[in-house]
Order: C-alpha cells, then sequence, then structure tokens
C-alpha cells in the first residue's frame, strides 16, 4: 500500500530495480503478466473495471464498461480467443 491505496509495481531481478506503475485511486487486484510479457491485467476497486498497463509504453487502458463489475481477470493463451 502507498498513502493507503494499492498499487501495482514491477521489480528487475536482473538490476535489482523496483518501479511503481500506478498512481491513481483504488485498489489494485488480481495483476496478471500477459503471454507476451509486455502487459498486466488488473482489476481497480474504484470502479471495479479491468484494466491492462502497457509496461513499454506505461499506457494504461480500461478494458471493460462502467456498468459491469469485473473481478479475477486472466489472459488466453497467445493466440487462442473465446467466442
Amino acid at each position: 500500500r502507498i498513502n493507503g491505496v494499492m498499487q501495482l509495481g514491477i521489480y528487475n531481478c536482473d538490476t535489482k530495480q523496483k518501479r511503481q506503475i500506478t498512481y491513481d485511486v483504488g485498489d489494485k487486484y488480481d495483476p496478471r503478466w500477459s503471454p507476451c510479457g509486455q502487459y498486466i491485467i488488473f482489476t481497480n476497486s474504484n470502479d471495479t473495471c479491468v484494466y491492462t498497463y502497457h509496461i513499454p509504453t506505461g499506457n494504461q487502458y480500461k478494458v471493460t464498461s462502467f456498468q459491469e463489475v469485473c473481478m479475477f481477470p486472466t489472459w488466453s493463451p497467445r493466440h487462442v480467443y473465446i467466442v
């Protein structure tokens, strides 16, 4: 927790460096790495939406709407999609 809010951070095992990657309101829950290792998916308790965070660019995207309560996001294996 940082200032009372559960944020996400990453740790580089090679350099032993840690970096906070989320700063907004709402606790971040259930983070998962993407199969390609370029994204983290997570739920934000502030609006119960699912977000992705792109590690190389630092861009964060909301992938579900405000009308839905979403929890426990996960990734499909690479190039496998549920339709």
